[in-house]
């Protein structure tokens, strides 16, 4: 049974910022037994890396909807296509859900800045558009934090291939709308990612040892799950010397990376 102090340990070992923005992929079954279980575990987290001054958020994306309804994102209810964590952080009052159309987040932290953080969103062209969150976390100095899964679930890549122009998208948009609470609906061109040829995000963890020889990302432990932490500036700094070594070619068809 890990107590509060014990993630908290674990938490300094890795050695995040905690007057940043962190964004937490997470698989909660692979976490353990936590004291006072999912919802103590969320409590440290989220004061973890806010009390000073920090930002910290959960994706809540809703991207099974794309092709099942226009509403996509609906403000008045309490739905993700995701797991236990961005659940229970859509059921807290001290968080601020993005108005992402498919990949919104729950943001804790100061109101004023999360408010600044998630501004964009209402405008983004694209689920991880460079002007939204995800690309914010680049400029702002933020990170990923993946606890209990790789980078598959690394959302972030997908925003690093549209600052590099890494053509990923399709070429038309889906018009998709966001509901909010009060019954208007706000319709959006959404260009979604091109699976013609499958996820390539599966793919993703081919970087996994060009971005350790990089330094871009520490490895660590929070309960029993293994945990990443991922520097974003250096993740995308990693990216763009992958792909101008591969020339044009798109490094994720490589059978191994080389830095």
């Amino acid at each position: 049974m890990y107590t509060r102090e014990d993630i908290i340990k674990q938490l300094n070992a890795i050695g995040p910022p905690r007057d940043r923005v962190v964004i937490m992929h997470s698989a909660y079954s692979k976490v353990g037994n936590i004291y006072g279980g999912p919802e103590a575990f969320l409590d440290i987290m989220v004061e973890y890396f806010t009390v000073h001054g920090g930002l910290f958020c959960i994706p809540t994306h809703t991207w099974d909807l794309v092709d099942r309804t226009d509403v996509t994102l609906d403000l008045g209810k309490k739905y993700t296509n995701l797991g236990l964590l961005p659940r229970l952080a859509l059921d807290r009052e001290d968080g601020i859900r993005s108005e992402n159309p498919t990949h919104s987040l729950v943001v804790f932290g100061e109101r004023e800045r999360a408010l600044r953080f998630i501004e964009n969103e209402a405008r983004v062209e694209t689920p991880t558009s460079p002007k939204g969150c995800y690309g914010k976390l680049y400029s702002e100095g933020g990170s990923v934090l993946l606890v209990g899964v790789d980078h598959s679930a690394n959302t972030y890549l997908h925003a690093v291939d549209e600052m590099l122009g890494i053509p990923r998208l399709e070429s038309y948009p889906r018009k998709l709308a966001v509901r909010y609470a009060d019954g208007r609906e706000d319709k959006r061109d959404i260009y979604m990612f091109d699976e013609s040829e499958g996820d390539f995000s599966h793919y993703f963890n081919k970087y996994y040892d060009c971005f350790c020889e990089a330094g871009a990302q520490r490895s660590g432990k929070i309960g029993d799950s293994d945990a990443l932490l991922c520097d974003a500036a250096s993740i995308k700094d990693t990216l763009e010397r992958i792909y101008r070594r591969y020339e044009g070619r798109d490094p994720l068809k490589e059978s191994r990376l080389i830095l």
